[in-house]
């Protein structure tokens, strides 16, 4: 931006240079042309130049003087003085002296600037008239301005790319001085991994200004490969007394092979898996270098296909991949991700990585609960899924059966009454008449099974007195798995019936220390939180399968559970509602979210406690100071019992039985059974509960079998069960 000073007239030069002051009357102008003719005033300038010259954290250097006269004195004469704001801070009002003036030129404060060579300019005008559109011989006049501040350096970043396997030009590095010539030297001081790409020559010298010639190395050495981003600071040191400069360096290493970004899949009702597909270019960035790639999948994905997955980066041949719609039909719902590796044979030529994402959010059946039933007995399922509103369903298909009254709750909820049911497993289909509606959803139905009759199993290693432990009963499989966090050697366990005899199992090495267990997905898997993992089980061998590590680290899980909808949820944090987290976890994505609070009525916000449902959530109980309330699903009491501190609860499936199991307080462990029932039509009635002595250590961990006849112990005590009394 440039100052104009204002233009007034003038008899002398001297009146109005620099600063356009004092005055004079002339003729008005009538003989002008004669006059200039004949006198031919002209302007010079004694001040050819401005430098000016400061340490980078230095003060404001002294004033410049500019002087300038008029060979002959002309009248009226107007004046007009502009500079810039690069590197002046202003002109000041000149001294008048007959035909000769001067006046002083202010530098800006070097920490205003910055280090660097800032150049400005004065423009000086002499001229006929205030508008200045006719001007005096040698008018305009230009003085340069060079303002040097601290170590100036050109340029004052160095960013270079390249190909890999192709080194760069050297980069030219000009130093300049406030101070004029001084010794100096230069050094690299390397970020992050890589080291020794940087070469500098010279490293010294004895005067400036002076050109260094920066290289870059192509087989720099790093962790990762010569690929990826590389940065430096070179060090200058100038003169005896050691001023230092750093210059910001960058060296970025690209593949060979380029391929551009595709648009992520997404599978909705309106835009169908089938026919999605993409097509990318795989190209060279190297055009002297066309080299032959193939493309292949890094992790599994039975989702997507590689149509066309070899060619040359000289020829038309892109890269093409496609969505497997039948492998997308029975996908739950979420985002899934997986990586495309493309890799040439060509020596010297690193692999790209391609990710590829994918949406599913369509009509969707995802699991039942519960998955595991009674065989010769009826029973009520509640379906999950997703957009049910949309689809008119006519029926559910239970493998070769015909269910034809489903009941919608929700878009997300169905409910329906199954009769009795042989043994068997029955995958899960929705009756939809021109809509194949994808499904994860089964049942199992079992023959019943007796744990009392079965006997007690003991784990073969002796367990340590007051060893803390859990387990997880799998009644489909007739098995316990238990846990004992921070012993080592037994990180999890199982304890299964077969063959009329109970069997041990350990779970390999290398599953860390398990805290929590989870039954997933009808079954299907085992989920097991770990101080530092997700890991999902297969429930039969124990291997895992797959993991995470999304878990917040030093925040250990105090709550797991299943929901009904195939996720798990999971309190991490301390014991006080302050610090406690509840997330869910999608098995089938990984992802892991914010799920809130359970929002139990009269329960601490945030934080579990020992809290019980029946199936479908329609009566509640929970420990609230010394009672244990029992209530429906709006919260509305229904009625109170005592409770013990240490009080584990269960409900049955259809919340007609509490099971109240403490071990820590009272005269010794005991399992309290109240039956549940109504007194007319409005009134709720709660008996007495029969009680039953329990085995030391064996109160905390107790499942009900499936046919909820008998109460079994799970945990690192081993299996054991009693049955329980029946209902008036």
């Amino acid at each position: 931006m440039l100052t104009r000073v204002a233009t007034r007239p003038a008899s002398l030069l001297a009146a109005a240079l620099l600063a356009a002051c004092g005055g004079g009357t002339g003729d008005g102008g009538g003989n002008l042309a004669k006059d200039l003719e004949s006198a031919a005033p002209r302007l010079s300038l004694e001040t050819r130049a401005i430098r000016f010259s400061a340490p980078a954290d230095g003060d404001t250097p002294p004033a410049a003087r500019l002087a300038g006269s008029m060979s002959r004195a002309a009248s009226p004469l107007f004046l007009s003085i502009e500079h810039g704001d690069n590197a002046i801070a202003g002109v000041d009002v000149p001294r008048i002296d007959g035909l000769q003036a001067s006046g002083q030129v202010i530098p800006r404060h070097p920490l205003s600037l910055g280090e660097g060579i800032h150049r400005d300019s004065i423009v000086l005008r002499a001229c006929l008239d205030a508008g200045c559109t006719q001007q005096y011989p040698g008018s305009p006049v230009t003085v340069p301005v060079e303002y040097v501040i601290g170590i100036p350096v050109t340029p004052a970043r160095v960013r270079v790319e390249t190909v890999e396997g192709r080194r760069p030009p050297p980069q030219a590095l000009r130093l300049d001085y406030h101070g004029g010539s001084a010794s100096w030297s230069a050094a690299a001081h390397y970020a992050g991994t890589g080291a020794g790409w940087l070469e500098i020559s010279p490293a010294s010298g004895g005067s400036l200004p002076a050109t260094l010639q920066l290289g870059f190395a192509p087989q720099a050495t790093r962790a990762d490969g010569a690929l990826g981003y590389y940065s430096a600071s070179l060090l200058l040191r100038v003169g005896h007394q050691g001023e230092q400069r750093e210059v910001g360096i960058e060296y970025t290493v690209l593949p060979l092979l380029s391929v551009p970004a595709a648009a992520a899949f997404s599978v909705s009702e309106s835009a169908p898996a089938a026919g999605q597909t993409r097509r990318v270019e795989v190209s060279s960035r190297d055009p002297q270098r066309e080299v032959p790639w193939t493309a292949s999948l890094e992790e599994p994905a039975p989702w997507l296909l590689l149509s066309q997955a070899e060619g040359n980066t000289g020829d038309a041949s892109p890269l093409e991949y496609s969505l497997d719609a039948a492998a997308i039909a029975d996908l739950p719902n979420g985002n899934y991700s997986t990586t495309i590796v493309v890799e040439s044979s060509a020596g010297g030529v690193s692999a790209i990585r391609i990710p590829v994402e994918l949406t599913l959010d369509r009509p969707f059946l995802r699991s039942a609960l519960p998955y595991l039933l009674p065989a010769g007995r009826p029973a009520r399922v509640a379906l999950s899924g997703a957009y049910f509103d949309q689809l008119d369903i006519r029926a559910l298909r239970l493998g070769d059966r015909e269910i034809a009254s489903v009941e919608r709750r929700s878009p997300t909820q169905l409910f329906v009454d199954l009769p009795a049911l042989p043994p068997g497993r029955y995958p899960l289909r929705l009756a939809v008449p021109g809509t194949a509606v994808g499904s994860t959803a089964a049942l199992v139905v079992q023959a019943p099974f007796s744990y009392v009759a079965a006997g007690t199993a003991r784990p073969p290693a002796p367990l340590p007195e007051h060893a803390p432990g859990y387990g997880l009963l799998d009644a489909e499989r007739h098995a316990c798995n238990y846990a004992l966090p921070g012993l080592p050697g037994i990180p999890l366990a199982q304890l299964r019936h077969l063959d009329g005899q109970w069997r041990h199992r350990q779970a390999p090495a290398g599953l860390g220390s398990p805290l929590r267990l989870v039954m997933l997905d009808g079954g299907r898997e085992l989920l097991a939180f770990t101080d530092q993992a997700l890991r999902l089980l297969d429930p039969a061998t124990l291997a895992a399968t797959r993991s995470t590590e999304a878990l917040l680290p030093g925040a250990p899980v105090t709550q797991a559970q299943a929901a009904g909808d195939g996720t798990a949820l999971y309190a991490v944090g301390g014991d006080s509602a302050a610090g406690e987290r509840l997330l869910r976890y999608e098995p089938a994505t990984g992802a892991i979210s914010e799920a809130g609070s359970p929002g139990l009525p009269g329960a601490p916000l945030g934080a579990w406690g020992p809290v019980a449902s029946d199936l479908f959530g329609g009566r509640l109980a929970w420990v609230a100071g010394p009672d244990i309330v029992i209530a429906d699903a709006a919260g509305l009491e229904l009625a109170r019992v005592p409770a013990r501190p240490d009080a584990e609860l269960r409900l049955s499936r259809d919340g007609r039985r509490l099971l109240v199991a403490s071990e820590r307080s009272g005269p010794a462990p005991r399992l309290e059974v109240y039956d549940i029932g109504h007194a007319g039509q409005t009134g709720f009635a709660i008996g007495p509960p029969q009680v039953l002595a329990l085995p030391v250590g064996e109160a905390e961990g107790r499942e009900l079998n499936l046919e909820e006849t008998e109460s079994v112990y799970c945990g690192p005590r081993g299996v054991s069960a009693l049955p329980l009394p029946q209902a008036p």
